[in-house]
């Protein structure tokens, strides 16, 4: 399944920061929040850091307009029907996270691919708030988003093959290419700290290289 349309549930800086990551690679993203304001924030956060781009000539101003006009803003959780994959990016909490994906499971395609963001809650726990538990999958973006070059994919007890493997094609068509960091097994505070080095690694975009944490064999 080709994925051109990224949902995103959260317009904090988790959420502003993939909202630039895949409007600057070409997708399109459907930004939501519980009110305009965040979303407004959140899309003027994704601008002044575009503005940085151009000021240091890594992007021209038409490919930052370009990037701000993939995205599509909206309160409703209706707006995410189009989308290929939604990221919940949603404060760190489980209960508030299973609180957001429930309302959303109903309204989204057959085939659409669960994300969460979370850097410590359990995938196989969150995967079970929603009827496809195959289809869901972690995707922890490392802080700052436009700047770490490092996504660690991380699957569920019940992430599916197909899934794992449209996400990966999603990361690699989206960036240079560059070698991945694999990991069988990978716990959040592991990965936090295996972080710390790559800090000083600025401009990159966040597609370029995954940690894949495979759980399906772990306990979660």
């Amino acid at each position: 399944m080709p994925v051109r349309t990224i949902g995103i549930i959260g317009a904090g800086t988790m959420g502003s920061g993939i909202a630039q990551a895949a409007t600057t690679a070409g997708l399109d993203a459907v930004f939501v929040d519980v009110s305009e304001a965040p979303v407004d924030k959140g899309v003027a956060t994704v601008a002044r850091n575009l503005d940085r781009f151009v000021a240091k000539g890594k992007m021209t101003a038409p490919e930052k307009d370009a990037a701000l006009g993939r995205i599509t803003r909206s309160t409703v959780y209706d707006a995410l029907r189009p989308a290929d994959i939604v990221i919940e990016a949603a404060s760190e909490n489980l209960e508030l996270k299973v609180k957001v994906l429930k309302p959303i499971d109903p309204l989204l395609r057959r085939d659409a691919i669960v994300a969460s963001s979370t850097s410590s809650a359990s995938i196989t726990k969150l995967a079970a708030a929603i009827s496809h538990p195959n289809r869901f999958i972690g995707m922890h973006f490392f802080n700052p988003v436009p700047v770490m070059a490092l996504v660690k994919i991380v699957r569920g007890l019940q992430t599916s093959d197909a899934t794992h493997d449209i996400v990966e094609a999603c990361r690699r068509s989206s960036a240079r290419p560059r070698s991945p960091s694999r990991v069988r097994r990978v716990s959040s505070s592991i990965a936090s700290w295996c972080r710390l080095p790559l800090l000083s690694l600025g401009g990159a975009r966040p597609w370029l290289l995954p940690m894949s944490a495979d759980r399906s064999k772990a306990r979660s």
